[in-house]
């Protein structure tokens, strides 16, 4: 029988699983707010991850993109699902970066309370909400904008599938 997220988390209250909400939020509108606006854009790289996009919307499949001294094709296909969702904007390029930017904050928050305890998992989960390098990698459409949550996930899971 699979167990759910709050028995596979235990020690997180309701007012933990509210906070953990708060820092989520605060990240998503730090993220999100004026995401196609500021800051003016886009940039060379987004354009290309754009144009790529673009790409493989009309059918041109890759598993490695050689364009802007090539790329690997996972945040393309993320931005190419923005850009049919919502047409070709700088929105839609930095999306992928803001929405894994902004949920960041929930394996940045499960890897600092496994290592450190409770109180550094809320250290760490509000400081990648709010600080200016996390904020600013959400708000660009790079793919190293991934980089960090995924490294954060992996590090979090590693030693617990060890462990079990």
């Amino acid at each position: 029988m699979r167990k759910s997220l709050a028995e596979r988390t235990p020690g997180l209250s309701h007012l933990g699983w509210a906070l953990l909400l708060v820092a989520v939020l605060l990240a998503a509108a730090l993220r999100f707010y004026r995401l196609g606006e500021w800051p003016p854009g886009p940039y060379r790289d987004e354009a290309y991850h754009g144009l790529d996009a673009l790409d493989v919307l009309r059918g041109n499949l890759a598993l490695f993109f050689p364009a802007n001294d090539g790329r690997e094709p996972f945040y393309i296909y993320l931005v190419a699902i923005a850009i049919a969702l919502f047409g070709p904007s700088t929105f839609a390029l930095r999306l992928p970066a803001a929405v894994a930017g902004a949920l960041g904050t929930i394996p940045t928050f499960l890897l600092g309370r496994a290592w450190f305890g409770r109180t550094a998992g809320w250290l760490a989960a509000f400081l990648w909400a709010a600080t200016l390098w996390p904020v600013h990698l959400g708000r660009i459409g790079l793919r190293a904008g991934l980089l960090a949550p995924l490294l954060a996930l992996a590090f979090w899971l590693g030693p617990r599938a060890y462990r079990e």
